[in-house]
């Protein structure tokens, strides 16, 4: 009987303890613990109702120029002999801008060298020995003058950049039809170039111009891309020219949408 009653005088006790516990005020440092949380939790929440985080479609994208690009390509196989313009050099078109040499070399060499109308060494060395231009415009040479020493036959030697008086840059994306639903006309597209690495480069900025309604043989819809102006700058303030470089490629960024925050954090 008396363990009885010391357990029921113990359960008493704790009782009364625990009772003046919870009757007694919170401790200050709790109150605002418990302040400090809620300011910090309501911050929060508005700090994400503010911020907007975008959502993109990435694919792969070709940088073009309307402008016209012409390749030089060698006829045969054989050793160059003269290369008649400069790198860079504006050339017109049907003018020769390479002679190969051939049995024809009996010819002293400065019988060439006097030469200066392109008709007369027209007549003195073998159509099939000389590379014209097929366009007048600007030439670049694919390595340095100095190291084109022969040239197998097809292989590209220059290009001829035909120039237009309203130049225009445009890039082409290919998606899939789940992705191509999510893009509209004049959303923003950042672009990642693969030969300009955007640590150093930055990016540079287009729209989306034009989508294609209908897809193509492989299920993929056609984006077109447009930019400000023809002369590509990226965001690091650095020019990128798209007709030296040919079909320019890249990473493209669609921004498709821009959610707040707050909105992503209750959806989830």
């Amino acid at each position: 009987m008396e363990t009885d009653n010391n357990i029921l005088d113990n359960l008493e006790l704790r009782s009364e303890s625990i009772n003046e516990v919870f009757s007694q005020p919170p401790n200050k440092l709790v109150i605002w613990g418990n302040a400090f949380i809620l300011i910090i939790l309501f911050l929060i929440l508005i700090f994400s109702y503010f911020v907007k985080i975008p959502e993109y479609v990435n694919s792969n994208i070709i940088i073009e120029s309307n402008n016209y690009i012409w390749s030089g390509e060698s006829p045969r196989d054989g050793k160059v002999d003269k290369i008649l313009v400069r790198d860079s050099q504006y050339v017109k078109k049907n003018q020769i801008i390479l002679i190969l040499k051939s049995d024809f070399d009996s010819l002293p060499q400065s019988n060439l060298n006097k030469v200066n109308n392109k008709n007369e060494i027209h007549h003195v060395v073998q159509d099939k020995n000389i590379i014209k231009s097929a366009y007048e415009g600007n030439i670049y040479f694919l390595k340095p003058i100095r190291n084109i020493y022969e040239v197998t036959k097809d292989d590209k030697i220059f290009y001829v950049i035909s120039q237009k008086k309203e130049d225009h840059i445009f890039g082409t994306i290919s998606l899939k039809s789940s992705e191509v639903g999510k893009v509209t006309l004049g959303q923003k597209v950042v672009i990642k170039l693969e030969k300009y690495p955007h640590e150093v480069y930055g990016t540079i900025e287009g729209k989306v111009e034009m989508i294609s309604k209908f897809p193509n043989s492989k299920d993929l819809f056609y984006v077109s891309v447009s930019f400000p102006t023809s002369d590509l700058q990226t965001s690091f303030h650095k020019k990128v020219n798209v007709n030296l470089n040919l079909n320019l490629r890249g990473i493209a960024q669609i921004e498709v949408s821009k959610d707040r925050l707050i909105d992503k954090i209750f959806k989830y």
